[in-house]
């Protein structure tokens, strides 16, 4: 059985699935559990309503409560009480993915053929700087709009 809150939990009314690091006995060590909120119990589970936090007005942010919310042994994530070790190299993997993918982001302007902005383009500006208007075209980018990183040319 699981009793206990979370606080501070962005998208739980949403989610098709939570992550729950829960103590399933004395001592260290947590066990992780894959929980569907659609086939636990109504009486088990309650999604709490937004709690404020400062500088974080758009992110869904709500609480979850559970008591006396079952937990079948197929929920289990690895074996128990090394769920903080599961997180911990999912965490080292997800960085890389992050990571990853601010790398890749800029890729498809590197292979994209850039030219400067005359400064018409520019709306008036003479030094070449940064277009501030959705109709320059997307192909013609001002020689310092961009820095050189990741794609110098």
């Amino acid at each position: 059985m699981l009793h206990g809150r979370k606080d501070l939990v962005r998208d739980a009314h949403r989610a098709g699935a939570w992550v729950v690091h829960a103590r399933t006995a004395p001592g260290p060590g947590r066990s992780a559990f894959l929980l569907e909120p659609g086939l636990l119990p109504a009486d088990a589970v309650r999604t709490l309503p937004r709690a404020p936090a400062s500088g974080l007005r758009g992110t869904p942010l709500s609480a979850l409560e559970f008591t006396h919310c079952p937990l079948p042994a197929d929920t289990l994530l690895g074996r128990p009480r090394e769920g903080t070790a599961l997180a911990l190299r999912t965490f080292q993997l997800d960085r890389c993915l992050v990571a990853g993918a601010a790398v890749a982001a800029p890729r498809p302007y590197c292979a994209s053929p850039r030219t400067p902005c005359s400064p018409a383009v520019t709306l008036g500006r003479s030094d070449g700087g940064t277009p501030r208007s959705p109709r320059s075209s997307p192909t013609c980018w001002p020689a310092t709009a961009w820095p050189s990183w990741p794609c110098a040319r």
